[in-house]
């Protein structure tokens, strides 16, 4: 019988028989066998099918690689984010590979290496450390363009060492290190690196496996470097293409602002012209301020708004900031726009507008001031036109007040055009100002000329109010607003130029009995003077000169001649309850130098002037005295 050459190898080859299976199979058949013939017949063809198997098993180990390259490709050509990218390579190197650790290092301009993502270590300490130029196993890479194993990093002197580097690795427990470079048209661009906690020994299959790898990784690289690049390049083009059409949006706006402004002030418009006008145009609210920071103005969307403030600038009031000349310049606080209207002597008001955007743009600015620049020559004519008409009115109130009428018709044609009607009785008021208070005392008259009609200004030293409003309604207008600012007399005047000019002197005279009364600072009418009324009247003033004349005229007669200062003394002395210390200290003299005047009275005045009904008249006399020296 010929010998038995075993099982089918081929056969259990293509069952999937493996390497141990095999060996059980030749096993099997040795034992089945005793003749030497055939025991080598199997023995040669046990070899060849275990030959076979490892050759079966190296291809599809090498098919397995292929693949997984494949699919490797195929998803970083799908990648464009170049982090998530590398971490997707440095995974697949990991897994492939079989190791604890990879790692991916790219060159920077400067040629030194940073480790932008891991897979496996411990910590955080391994990703974002810079690899100095040709340090370490990687430098060493980068240096030969070809891959380098070391068995055991750290005890591998062929390598330069880098301190840091060392540390992370001993922390990490890195022993054999696999490195393979990332070519790219002829330059190295990164190391693709592998790493096991053990020593280990890399065959040339695992070499060329993380060569294939890295070859792929850097051509990944690169389409997503392209990619981000022409992201960037195409963002930069929309932003460029959106400032553009911001820019050319923000020319046309200004120019439409231009000429309809440039249309406002060729017209004789009016600052509430040129805000709503600028309120069309922009997105927000606008709103001009005078030099006292009151809103004179306000609108939004082309249409007046009302209970609208002052934002402040710089934490402080508009007026307060611009009134240095060396601060006058635009302020942009969040949304809120403030352009101050100036001369350089000058501080007219200010435009503010608070922009619906959260962010204002440098041409937004630039049209805010060019607009301000449209209001100030509008403002600046209107306070040209109004100084002009207040000198008119002041003139005219001169004229009249002071009696100086050559033709009282064209004086009454004149004073109607102005809007004082002379054939009217009118309520003539005046406020003579307390120190620094001559601006609030004008404003306070003029609002009440803007609410019930007539004239108000500064005429003949101090402020006169002419209205047609009644007596009671002006004081009541004055007395509600009024804080001290000034002396106020109030008198009512009967129809002509005459009797507004008698109104007016006794207005004055009202000044003066407050005044000598003491009451600097208050408002009377003329009826609320009591008895001292009389004194307001030529005749009165006259009945009056000839009682102080009789009562008190020696002391008088001797104060302008010795230039003493008796009438004061007794004044003082009288009113003080004829005490002599109290006197003595109010007028700030020694004592014997009171009684020494006292006496120079008496001789005067006769005895009794400090006691009864005597002393009575005196001290009337003084306070009629200081009276008609005040009127």
């Amino acid at each position: 019988m010929p010998a038995d050459p075993g099982p089918s190898w081929l056969q259990l080859l293509l069952d999937g028989t493996d390497a141990a299976g095999l060996a059980a199979a030749r096993r099997s058949a040795l034992r089945s066998t005793r003749s030497e013939t055939a025991r080598s017949v199997i023995t040669a063809e046990a070899g060849r099918a275990e030959q076979l198997l490892a050759q079966l098993v190296e291809h599809r180990a090498h098919a397995a690689e292929l693949t997984s390259l494949y699919d490797l490709s195929l998803r970083l050509s799908r990648e464009h984010s170049l982090d998530a990218l590398l971490q997707d390579t440095v995974s697949h190197a990991r897994r492939l590979l079989a190791v604890d650790v990879a790692y991916l290092a790219l060159v920077e301009d400067d040629q030194s290496l940073t480790i932008r993502v891991t897979d496996g270590s411990t910590g955080p300490n391994l990703r974002g450390i810079v690899l100095a130029p040709r340090s370490g196993l990687a430098g060493r890479v980068v240096e030969l363009a070809e891959p380098v194993q070391s068995r055991d990093y750290l005890a591998d002197r062929a390598l330069a060492h880098q301190e840091q580097v060392d540390q992370v690795a001993d922390t990490e427990g890195l022993r054999t290190i696999l490195g393979a470079p990332l070519r790219l048209r002829g330059s190295v661009i990164g190391v693709l690196m592998v790493s096991q906690r053990e020593v280990r020994h890399f065959g040339a299959a695992e070499i060329s496996l993380l060569g294939s790898l890295g070859s792929i990784a850097a051509v990944a690289i690169d389409n997503a470097r392209l990619i981000e690049g022409y992201r960037h390049s195409t963002a930069a083009l929309e932003r460029t293409n959106e400032q553009l059409s911001a820019t050319l949006d923000s020319i046309n706006r200004a120019a439409t602002l231009h000429e309809t402004l440039l249309e406002v002030a060729t017209r004789a418009g009016r600052v509430p012209d040129v805000v709503r006008t600028l309120s069309s145009v922009v997105a927000g609210t606008v709103l001009f301020a005078d030099a006292a920071d009151r809103v004179v103005t306000a609108a939004a969307s082309g249409a007046e708004v009302e209970t609208v403030s002052l934002e402040p600038v710089s934490g402080r009031g508009a007026a307060r900031v611009f009134t240095d000349p060396a601060m006058r310049r635009t302020r942009v606080e969040r949304s809120t726009v403030t352009v101050p209207i100036a001369t350089p002597q000058d501080y007219v008001g200010a435009l503010q507008v608070r922009l619906d955007a959260a962010v204002v743009s440098d041409a937004d600015v630039r049209m805010l001031e060019r607009a301000a620049m449209t209001i100030a020559l509008v403002a600046f004519s209107e306070r040209a036109l109004l100084d002009a008409e207040r000198r008119t009115t002041t003139e005219l109130l001169e004229q009249i007040l002071s009696r100086r009428i050559d033709d009282e018709t064209a004086m009454t044609g004149r004073a109607r055009h102005l809007g004082l009607d002379l054939a009217s009785a009118h309520t003539v008021a005046v406020l003579e100002p307390l120190p620094d208070n001559a601006g609030p005392a004008l404003a306070l008259a003029r609002e009440v000329v803007d609410r019930n009609g007539g004239l108000a200004e500064r005429v003949l030293g101090a402020v006169v109010l002419v209205t047609p409003a009644a007596e009671e309604t002006v004081r009541t207008a004055l007395r509600r607003r009024w804080r001290s600012q000034a002396t106020v007399g109030i008198a009512t005047a009967t129809a002509g130029s005459a009797g507004l000019a008698d109104g007016y002197d006794a207005a004055v005279g009202c000044v003066a009995a407050l005044h000598a009364l003491g009451r600097v600072g208050d408002l009377a009418t003329v009826d609320e003077l009591g008895p001292y009324r009389f004194l307001l009247s030529r005749a009165g003033r006259d009945d009056a000169a000839r009682f102080v004349r009789a009562t008190i005229g020696a002391v008088i007669d001797h104060d302008r001649s010795r230039g003493t200062d008796l009438v004061r003394t007794m004044d003082v002395f009288l009113s003080g309850g004829r005490q002599h210390a109290g006197t003595a200290a109010a007028l700030q003299i020694h004592v014997n130098t009171l009684y020494q005047r006292l006496d120079r009275i008496t001789d005067r005045l006769g005895e009794g002037w400090r006691d009864g009904d005597r002393a009575h008249d005196v001290q009337l006399a003084l306070r009629i005295h200081r009276l008609l020296a005040r009127s």
